[in-house]
């Protein structure tokens, strides 16, 4: 009789202990490269976080790594490949070997500044659906949520703004990445690889004549300092970014919790590109009222632009079409849905 109880007793404690432990919170280590005050962290990143505890209170606990803390930029989607974080906010343009169809996001003319939340809402359906398919699932990783900066623009260090191609040829432009710096060199223009924290120096000494950057990121670098001329219709091609979660790990997760992250994550993206179009015209304004030169470039230079720039986009097929992926199909898709979501609006 008193083994039956024993038996009992501890047949009760250890539910118990189950019940208990199903119902701890979820944890889950988020890591980025932004510092805390950074407008990605503050317009992106935190209501993704938000969102989540909004529609789970005290079902999910996010351990916080901003700055490089847990992983380098570069390193955010091995850190999730590698199980050191849960969700790591990856920009997709530092690994071209390990995420080629991602990077055509960064070619010159995807998208213009004016359809950045149609762009959003383009990459978040592509991202989870075809790119997933083709080159995400092969990684063991899983979109959470994305989102798409908005496309980059000329910033010149003369205040004579640009209105013909002519105007660029042999000037100096700070790039983004291989894309822009191809793309410059098809024009008659270099394009020179400088990190945005050296940016500054490098147009104040006359290394470079300008740059090729988000217009909302020049006051977290002083550039607004060193620049005079700033466009707003260039489409130098923008950065997807991925916040990726192992495979695994998402499908562990409760039901209601891969619901709310995917909830949470349409949001935010979409919070994420209203934080872009918002600051950039905010940013464009307090230029302006600085006495910088604000240009939109005539549609007959953005046309010969798209033009002249057509070779980038086919040496971008042709690599995908040498390492046996179909570039074209994802340009395709991506064009579509971006044609359906701008026809929403």
């Amino acid at each position: 009789m008193k083994r039956a109880f024993a038996a009992a007793f501890a047949a009760c404690m250890m539910a118990g202990v189950s019940m208990a432990q199903a119902d701890d919170p979820i944890t889950l280590k988020i890591s980025y490269q932004f510092p805390e005050h950074h407008f990605v962290t503050v317009g992106c990143i935190n209501p993704f976080i938000e969102g989540v505890e909004e529609r789970l209170p005290g079902r999910v606990v996010f351990e916080r790594y901003p700055s490089e803390q847990l992983a380098k930029g570069a390193s955010q989607l091995d850190s999730v490949r590698n199980r050191i974080a849960d969700i790591g906010i990856h920009n997709l343009a530092y690994t071209p070997q390990v995420t080629p169809l991602s990077t055509f996001l960064e070619m010159p003319g995807i998208f213009s500044f004016a359809d950045t939340m149609a762009a959003q809402k383009a990459w978040d359906r592509l991202a989870k659906n075809e790119l997933f398919k083709v080159e995400l699932e092969k990684l063991n990783v899983v979109p959470a949520w994305v989102f798409v900066t908005s496309p980059y623009q000329f910033q010149m260090a003369s205040a004579e703004p640009v209105t013909s191609i002519e105007q660029l040829k042999g000037k100096k432009l700070r790039v983004p990445g291989a894309g822009a710096e191809m793309a410059l060199g098809l024009i008659g223009a270099v394009g020179v690889r400088v990190p945005a924290s050296d940016l500054y120096l490098a147009i104040q000494r006359g290394t470079v004549d300008g740059s090729i950057i988000s217009t909302s990121a020049l006051p977290a670098y002083k550039l607004d300092e060193v620049v005079n001329a700033i466009s707003t219709n260039a489409s130098w091609g923008a950065s997807p970014f991925l916040a990726a979660m192992h495979k695994d790990r998402w499908e562990g997760l409760p039901e209601d919790v891969r619901t709310a992250i995917g909830e949470a994550g349409v949001a935010a993206g979409e919070a994420c590109a209203n934080t872009y179009i918002d600051l950039e015209n905010k940013e464009v304004e307090r230029l302006r009222g600085m006495g910088k030169t604000i240009f939109e470039m005539p549609q007959e230079t953005v046309d010969a632009l798209t033009v002249a720039l057509k070779p980038v986009q086919e040496a971008w097929l042709e690599q995908m079409t040498q390492r046996g992926l179909d570039g074209q199909a994802i340009i395709d898709k991506y064009d579509e849905y971006l044609q359906e979501e701008k026809a929403k609006m």
